[in-house]
């Protein structure tokens, strides 16, 4: 919130008549800048004159940077809350109001969408009550871009965490914050899970070049004693060559198919999801 005390920067211009013009620059409410004039006069090179007194108390708001500061705080504030079912502490993180909006993905359960606070609290609060949380025992919050605009912010960033059985996943979140007379609080969230250990466990993930992007431990483990695939200086390829050779192509071709707009219209065209069988060893 606004501070009231009077903090002013001065810019200060000597004339050839000895007159001094300086402006006081306050940020007022929804960061407008206000130029304030006051006229001094030099008195023999040493005092100051002044002609013009600023009498008005000046409203500050905080800097960008101590917006970002609180704005990640409240996120982080979220998280801990949830993984301590810290329900009072949690719900003091959001807008509790009935445009608020909570948007989930996952490969496996699919898409949820909650609309308003009411839904969404209860949601929450038999989630902590029955122990049906993830477990969260670590996690991070990587490459997070925050953008303010006045009393509106949105965030985007990676997330990792681990439960305390072992498995890890890796997120991307987006989150819509508003200041309001309590601070920043959260009026939208969504996330998608890009993958996890228990989904993925015998997976990886290559470009178009067959170039390794993600693998789990144990598809690391089981690629090493694999029949036919290894990975050779980064990439995934098939031990003989007319294997590769095939492998290659496979994987040249599956890489037309990874936007959303390409993946849809496969789906309604053949009613079913992409799938790219390869057959080698024969």
């Amino acid at each position: 919130m606004p501070s009231m005390h009077p903090t002013l920067v001065i810019l200060f211009q000597r004339w050839r008549d000895g007159w001094e013009s300086s402006f006081a620059l306050s940020a007022g409410k929804g960061f407008r800048v206000e130029a304030l004039p006051i006229l001094r006069k030099h008195d023999k090179g040493r005092n100051l004159q002044t002609m013009d007194i600023l009498s008005e108390t000046v409203a500050t708001t905080p800097s960008i940077a101590d917006d970002r500061a609180a704005i990640a705080s409240v996120i982080d504030t979220e998280t801990r809350a949830f993984i301590d079912a810290d329900f009072e502490e949690w719900a003091s993180c959001f807008v509790q109001e009935e445009r608020f909006r909570e948007v989930s993905m996952n490969s496996r359960t699919g898409l949820s969408v909650i609309c308003g606070w009411a839904d969404f609290s209860e949601n929450v609060q038999r989630v902590m009550t029955d122990d049906l949380g993830c477990k969260m025992v670590d996690y991070r919050k990587d490459n997070m871009q925050i953008t303010v605009d006045q009393d509106t912010a949105w965030v985007v960033y990676d997330g990792w965490a681990l439960n305390a059985e072992g498995i890890s996943w890796e997120s991307f979140t987006t989150c819509i914050l508003e200041r309001n007379e309590f601070g920043w609080r959260i009026v939208y969230h969504a996330f998608a899970d890009v993958r996890n250990d228990q989904e993925h466990a015998a997976s990886v993930s290559v470009d178009k070049d067959g170039r390794l992007i993600w693998a789990s431990c144990r598809s690391l483990e089981k690629i090493k004693k694999h029949p036919i695939l290894t990975i050779s200086a980064g990439r995934v390829r098939a031990r003989r060559q007319h294997w590769d050779n095939a492998l290659q192509e496979v994987i040249s071709h599956a890489g037309r198919f990874h936007s959303y707009f390409e993946l849809r219209r496969f789906t309604d065209d053949c009613g079913e999801a992409f799938e790219y069988p390869s057959v080698l060893g024969h």
